[in-house]
């Protein structure tokens, strides 16, 4: 049974994210642009405790390196943050991002990429493919939650279709923009955080005039061959969840090794959350990396 701790953290976010619900895609990008305005993503003063905080913005924006101060391995990994594609990295992204780095000695790579609606998939992918690729020796783990889960397996995608290998970890990943699965809207009533209404519009303005099943933008759609290894943690409160559920079969039909960590009864990205439910799943998210060494 979920504990008490997660049921509040799923009512909170869900009181949060019904206080002005988008009423139609006019309404909705005039949110997203105040939202942008705010201040930029900056790691929280917390985290410099355990972790160096530097920031690079060579590929047209910001891309935070978090080393533990403990010295790093060597390893890299890449952290794709998720917030719809219209939110920004927030403070549940830089403590799990630092305590991986914390707890496996890798330098975490956190980037800040464009948001929807001001920016679409094909303004930062490419860049994005260069930080998947790694800079030389091993290729970097790929770690995702939610639309940032979506991108790091689209990455995974490409960086496996030209003979890389490359390992992934997915927290409640959003797979398919459009929302296709036809049990999505039995999982969109239970979801207390989510609503499919809200991710179809943020999955339009992602796209833009692209097709939104292209693979770049709805991975569920391409092909999972080449990929090293999927680690993938979902809940059954979801309105994403059926899409886990297709990564796991999609998994196993391509002969890709995928653990998956398929919860009853638990919230999205419930790993990110300071609950006790994520205290299992975070040290399983650190072992996959540190194992990359």
């Amino acid at each position: 049974m979920p504990s008490l701790q997660h049921n509040l953290f799923g009512w909170i976010l869900g009181a949060i994210a019904a206080l002005k619900p988008p009423r139609d895609d006019a309404h909705a990008r005039a949110m997203f642009a105040r939202m942008h305005s705010q201040k930029p993503a900056l790691p929280p003063k917390g985290i410099l405790k355990t972790v160096s905080a530097e920031v690079d913005q060579t590929l047209g924006f910001p891309v935070w390196t978090l080393t533990p101060k403990s010295g790093s391995t060597g390893v890299e990994m890449v952290y794709l943050h998720g917030g719809a594609y219209v939110g920004d990295a927030s403070v549940i992204h830089w403590n799990l991002c630092a305590e991986i780095a914390r707890e496996s000695g890798a330098t975490v790579l956190l980037p800040i990429y464009p948001l929807a609606p001001e920016a679409t998939w094909s303004t930062s992918f490419d860049a994005l493919l260069q930080l998947a690729r790694g800079s030389g020796g091993s290729a970097p783990v790929l770690m995702g939650d939610s639309a940032g889960g979506g991108l790091a397996l689209a990455l995974a995608q490409r960086v496996a279709a030209s003979g890389g290998s490359p390992r992934v970890a997915l927290i409640s990943p959003w797979l398919d923009v459009t929302m296709s699965d036809p049990t999505t809207p039995t999982y969109d009533r239970a979801d207390p955080i989510l609503s499919a209404p809200f991710l179809e519009v943020a999955g339009r303005f992602w796209a833009g005039n692209d097709d939104p099943r292209r693979a770049e933008v709805s991975p569920q759609f391409g092909s999972l061959r080449g990929i090293g290894e999927l680690l993938l943690f979902s809940g059954s409160r979801d309105v994403l969840y059926p899409q886990a559920l297709r990564l796991v079969a999609d998994a196993k039909a391509a002969g890709v090794s995928c653990t998956a960590y398929l919860e009853e009864g638990l919230v999205h990205v419930y790993p990110l959350l300071p609950i006790p439910e994520a205290k299992g799943p975070r040290a399983a998210l650190s072992a996959f990396v540190r194992a990359h060494s």
